[in-house]
This record gives structure tokens, C-alpha cells and sequence, in this order.
């Protein structure tokens, strides 16, 4: 029996150890540089350590790895997925592009205040004065390529403006976040007094439907920035580094931009030759349960609650130079869904809002249709030029009305 182990053991600590560096390698964080190599790092220790004649070493080597994979899965339903900008970022854009459709060459400042939101003028959090809404979606709240005083956020917080009744619009919005990080912004918010939230949101929600469909990878558990201890390693050694060196020192950042290029991946997803058609007959299960689990919160704590459909350029009619300009079909994929497909699915989740928040008994604002699928109002598939900003909040601001004047 000693013989036999002898034998085996050796095997099955370094199969165990390779097995773990292969999940870190499956996981590795392909949008942040500093996350992947540092998750890489620590998957290869238990595999490296195996080589020392040290038994203790190659042990605790092996339960780390083992601790670093199931507190990876632990992180699908303990993390809190609020994410917002850096505080106190003052990033300045200079544009020198003259193929963005509708975003003029020249300089525009996006600012955020101490909880990374966008907020103009600044606002006191601890002392409400007036009517706070907050904005809630991804990066077509967000707007990070439009001045603060150009988003459709800031926009309609003008049109709402009433002699003696201050109006604040705060813009919570991140690139990329989906409905789990919207709850948790809800979450987050309701400490500091909303009148009144609106939701914008569905776009990375349903490509990340398509990408599950299509590409196993997107099955796996989070990346080490995502996970507990990724969380952990934030909030007890980053964040507060990060807030001591930044004290009285904003983020001062300049992004350049001389192409469409150098903001999104290129253009023509559509054309991609790996092409399919996906046309499902409903939203993805998890998207559905997380707004009925935003709509309890919403009921619980007496906030109403506005949901807008989301406008997108997805539409048969689209102009061949328009759909030219897609990239998010889905994004930082090897294929592409047809145009069809694209606009099944964006009505799907635009009906699905919309049936959502009838039978919630929420507030609704279906503006989608009155956002023209054409660089009249969009520079690519999803985001808005300035002009489409003005839309926006021009299609709003009359649901938002209606809102405060039954309150």
C-alpha cells in the first residue's frame, strides 16, 4: 500500500497542479493587464512549487489552488457587482477624429465626484436640496464620449428645472455593466435619498445572451478581479492606497482620440465571415429574475422606478453606410449575428422591458422608436452623438414629468 502511494501521489499532486493552472489560464482576464498576469501568477504557484523537495510547501502550494478555484465559484452569489468610474477622475478627451459621426473635433471634460459618478453641478450627498434622480445603465448612460454638459443625463436635468425646485440628475452609468451591476447600484443609491431612478439597460445583457449561446468560455466562473478575493484585495488594499495618494489630487487623465479606431474595436463586425443567426424567443432567464429582484427593491423602499427601452441602430432599414459602423454584434467576438438576428433580439428586450414594467407596476418610457437608426443620432451601433443625447433626453424628460407631478 506504501509502495502503491508512493507511486500514485506523485501523479495526482502534479496532475492537481497542472489542472489548476489550466482553469487560471481559461479564466485569465483578457480586459485588464495587471489583473491577468496577477491571477496567472498565483495559478502557477501551485504547479511550480511542486518541484520542491519540501512536503509542507507543495501542500499548502496545492490548497491554495484549490481555495483560489472555489472561491472563484463561491463569487456567483456572494460578490457585490456595484461597479462605478474612479472618484475623482477629471479625464480630458481631444478629439482630432473627423470620422466620428455627430462628435465634432475639439476638447471635452468628464469629471466624476467622490462616489465616481458624473454629477454637474457637484452634488451634496449628506444635505438633499430639491428633486434627485439617479440614472442608472452602461455605457449609454455612462457617455464617457461626451462632455459633462453634453450627456443626456446632464441634458435632461436642464429641461427639468423649475423656479424653487432644484433638480439633480446624477449619471451613474460604467461601460459594460449589465442588469446584476444595476441592482447593485440600486443598492447602493438608496442611502442617499432618490426621488426618482431610471433604468437604461439591456444591450450587454443581451449580448452577453449571445455570447453564452455561442462561445463556451463565457460559462466560466469569474476572473480573479471579479472574485472575493479580487474584491477583498480592492476594498482593503487598492482602494485605500489609491485613496490616500489621491487626496486632494484628482485623477487628472487625457485620452486622444484621432479615429474612430482608437475608441472601439474596428467597425464592420457585421461582415465578419463566421455569420449566424440566432433569433431566441425569450430574454436570458438570469436578466428577467434580476429586474423582478430590482422591481422588489424598488416597491420596498417606495422609489419609483422609470425603465426605458433602449434604442439602438439594429433595423433592416438601416443604410449600408450606417451598419459600416457596427462593432457590437456582439463585441470582441470571432462572428457575428445578421442584421435580422440584431433586431430580433433588441425587440425582444425592448417588449420584454415594457411587458416587465406594465405587470410590475412600474412607470415606463418607451423611447426606442424615436431615436432614428442613423448617424443622425448615433456615431456606431449603440452610442449616441451629441445630437442623439439631445434626443434622448428630449423623449424623457416628458415621462419624468409625468412622474413628478403625481408625487
Amino acid at each position: 500500500m506504501h509502495l502503491y502511494l508512493v507511486l500514485i501521489m506523485p501523479w495526482f499532486r502534479w496532475a492537481l497542479a497542472l489542472l489548476i493552472l489550466v482553469y487560471g489560464l481559461l479564466t485569465y482576464d483578457r480586459e485588464s493587464i495587471s489583473w491577468g498576469v496577477a491571477g496567472l501568477l498565483l495559478y502557477v504557484v501551485p504547479l511550480a512549487l511542486q518541484a520542491t523537495r519540501r512536503v509542507l510547501a507543495r501542500t499548502y502550494a496545492l490548497w491554495l489552488g484549490i481555495f483560489l478555484m472555489v472561491q472563484s465559484l463561491l463569487s456567483f452569489y456572494f460578490i457585490d457587482n456595484f461597479v462605478s468610474l474612479s472618484p475623482h477622475l477629471r479625464l480630458t478627451v481631444k478629439i482630432s477624429a473627423t470620422d466620428i459621426p455627430g462628435i465634432l473635433p475639439g476638447t471635452r471634460y468628464i469629471s466624476t465626484d467622490a462616489l465616481g459618478f458624473r454629477a454637474t453641478p457637484a452634488v451634496d450627498y449628506l444635505h438633499k436640496r430639491g428633486y434627485r434622480i439617479f440614472a442608472i445603465g452602461g455605457s449609454t448612460t455612462e457617455e464617457i464620449m461626451l462632455d459633462d454638459h453634453s450627456t443626456w443625463p446632464y441634458l435632461l436635468q436642464q429641461r427639468l428645472q423649475q423656479p424653487g425646485q432644484p433638480v439633480e440628475v446624477i449619471n451613474t452609468g460604467v461601460s459594460g455593466l449589465r442588469a446584476s451591476n444595476h441592482l447593485a447600484t440600486l443598492r447602493d443609491i438608496l442611502p442617499y435619498q432618490p426621488d426618482l431612478v431610471i433604468f437604461l439597460m439591456g444591450a450587454n445583457d443581451w449580448n452577453q445572451q449571445i455570447k453564452n449561446h455561442f462561445e463556451w468560455r463565457n460559462h466560466l466562473p469569474p476572473v480573479l478581479r471579479y472574485t472575493l478575493v479580487g474584491k477583498a484585495v480592492q476594498q482593503l488594499v487598492i482602494f485605500p492606497l489609491k485613496s490616500l495618494w489621491m487626496k486632494d489630487r484628482p485623477q487628472q487623465k487625457t485620452m486622444h482620440i484621432l479615429s474612430m479606431a482608437d475608441y472601439s474595436n474596428p467597425r464592420k463586425s457585421l461582415f465578419k465571415a463566421i455569420q449566424h443567426r440566432y433569433q431566441p424567443s425569450d430574454v436570458a432567464v438570469n436578466y428577467a429574475e434580476t429586474l423582478g429582484k430590482i422591481s422588489r427593491i424598488c416597491h420596498e423602499n417606495k422609489v419609483p422606478c422609470l425603465f426605458m427601452t433602449q434604442p439602438s441602430g439594429y433595423h433592416p432599414a438601416a443604410s449600408p453606410a450606417f451598419q459600416e459602423s457596427f462593432w457590437m454584434t456582439p463585441p470582441y467576438a470571432s462572428y457575428t449575428l445578421d442584421i435580422e438576428s440584431m433586431a430580433h433580439i433588441a425587440a425582444l428586450y425592448n417588449r420584454h422591458m415594457l411587458d416587465f414594467a406594465r405587470q410590475a407596476g412600474h412607470p415606463s418610457c418607451d423611447i426606442a422608436p424615436g431615436v432614428a437608426a442613423s448617424y443622425a443620432h448615433f456615431f456606431d451601433d449603440m452610442h449616441y452623438n451629441e445630437t442623439g443625447a439631445q434626443r434622448v433626453a428630449e423623449l424623457v424628460a416628458p415621462c419624468v414629468q409625468t412622474i413628478m407631478a403625481k408625487q
